[in-house]
């Protein structure tokens, strides 16, 4: 892998490491933070927040459910379909080449660690396997008190480019998704909150 990535997982430091620096800041409030992240970086903030309590507001676009999942989707990427048999082989040799076990790292049953906070996933409905993982880590994260989860499905994601209406209503969603769950009034009432379950075809 290029550049030494580890697909989310050391990349979850940077996350845990940007969160260390705005706890010195005076300016802004402190242990109420919101990230977003696409793909990788998107694995990479789930990664951080169930480390860290103070991400209460999670953008989720193309989040995948484990590194191996989204290496297998890379793999038969660049095999001719002919060859897709050779991916659960091919799997065999992911654990070796990051040198740790990926499977400590998936989300599969952690989600429900994360009820309390509000998160929106978005996943675009032309890339199918996509949606279907993102939309199953949706279905699995229970709602909590003081949080919601929304599902915003776009026609493209921020993964395969986004154009047009839908890169309007990308931009529009996450600020106002950011805006009213990072309110800076400390009385702000709950009933505030908009909905983003936003579905479209």
């Amino acid at each position: 892998v290029a550049g030494g990535s580890t697909m989310g997982i050391d990349e979850r430091l940077d996350v845990l490491g940007a969160l260390d620096y705005l706890r010195t800041r005076k300016d802004i409030r402190p242990n109420r933070y919101g990230a977003w992240g696409v793909g990788m970086g998107a694995y990479a903030v789930v990664l951080a927040a169930l480390e860290s309590k103070s991400l209460v507001a999670l953008a989720l676009d193309s989040l995948y459910p484990d590194v191996p999942t989204h290496l297998d989707r890379l793999v038969n990427a660049k095999l001719p379909p002919a060859l897709h048999l050779l991916t659960p082989a091919i799997r065999l040799l992911y654990d070796p080449y990051f040198m740790m076990r990926l499977d400590k790292f998936s989300l599969a049953g952690r989600l429900k660690d994360l009820a309390g906070r509000d998160i929106l996933f978005v996943a675009g409905a032309d890339s199918p396997d996509r949606l279907l993982e993102e939309r199953a880590l949706y279905d699995s994260l229970p709602e909590g008190p003081g949080g919601e989860k929304n599902f915003l499905q776009l026609n493209t994601s921020g993964v395969s480019g986004l154009y047009a209406s839908d890169r309007k209503k990308y931009d529009e969603t996450l600020v106002d998704f950011f805006t009213t769950r990072l309110d800076q009034n400390e009385g702000r009432a709950e009933t505030s909150k908009k909905p983003f379950q936003v579905l479209e075809k």
